[in-house]
């Protein structure tokens, strides 16, 4: 009865993660520092990034932040990345109010030379060589991937925010309520970037016997939306990836069980039924 008791434990736990996940309700995280964080970016859940005052910058894995180190004490105001190991983050130096631009490259932030002094507040792009920043003044630069140059925006108005759908669809937004639209083109080569999430070796996702499948069907609606969660929730975070190695691990135990014993199956069905809806 006691390995019972832990297989349902187990169990418990696997399929009422995704439903903290999707709980729909915020909750603190300890960030470990207590400057003002000010901007936010990731490649996926399990690789965030903040940044904020005196040059603060936080990495997040997927369970905990952790404070990079940035070379500079600079605040910075945005930070965006075309991945994990791509990543730009701008602000301005509080002492002598000139810009400021860093870059990391997967392992060490690096400052880069803007060839301006102006304050930056904004920074996107559509891939790593196709980088806009933007800032006061009406300061607007372009990174082709080897250097940056200024762009003429046709205002002296503070530019505060950059967004765009592609490299020659871009919008600038500042005081006063500027709204510039950039729809040229930019004579540099973008090289598309995939970012792909891993799952460490050892972890499986189609190993057969699968509980689910023995429950519910291999083709049924049940199935199917656990093998969602399994590859868009579980997938994510370490946390989740251990979780799936453990049930895929446990799983041709508890279906020769279930075999064995209708009186297990019953129940370790009536468990998944409950959290089936709250997934849902």
């Amino acid at each position: 009865m006691k390995h019972k008791n832990i297989i349902f434990f187990i169990l418990l736990v696997f399929f009422l993660y995704p439903v903290a996940v999707f709980s729909g309700e915020w909750f603190p995280m300890t960030s470990g520092t207590t400057n003002p964080l000010l901007s936010v970016w990731g490649s996926s859940g399990s690789d965030v990034f903040a940044v904020g005052a005196k040059g603060t910058i936080l990495h997040y894995n997927g369970s905990t932040w952790s404070s990079m180190v940035s070379g500079t004490t600079s605040d910075l105001l945005c930070v965006w990345g075309s991945s994990g190991s791509d990543v730009f983050a701008v602000g301005y130096d509080t002492n002598n109010y000139t810009g400021t631009i860093l870059h990391y490259n997967g392992s060490t932030w690096s400052t880069m030379i803007s060839g301006t002094t102006n304050n930056f507040y904004g920074v996107w792009g559509s891939s790593g060589s196709d980088v806009f920043a933007v800032g006061y003044d009406g300061n607007i630069l372009h990174y082709n991937g080897n250097n940056w140059s200024p762009m003429t925006s046709g205002t002296t108005n503070p530019l505060r925010g950059v967004w765009g759908s592609s490299g020659s669809d871009v919008y600038a937004v500042g005081i006063m309520g500027t709204i510039l639209h950039y729809g040229g083109t930019v004579p540099t080569t973008t090289v598309p970037v995939t970012t792909t999430t891993s799952i460490p070796s050892g972890t499986t996702t189609t190993v057969e016997p699968c509980t689910s499948e023995a429950i519910y069907g291999e083709n049924s609606e049940e199935t199917e939306l656990l093998r969602y969660i399994r590859d868009n929730v579980l997938s994510q975070t370490p946390e989740g990836q251990e979780l799936i190695r453990l049930y895929y691990e446990l799983s041709p135990v508890i279906v020769e069980m279930m075999e064995e014993d209708e009186e297990f199956k019953a129940p370790v069905k009536e468990m998944i039924d409950g959290v089936l809806p709250l997934i849902k």
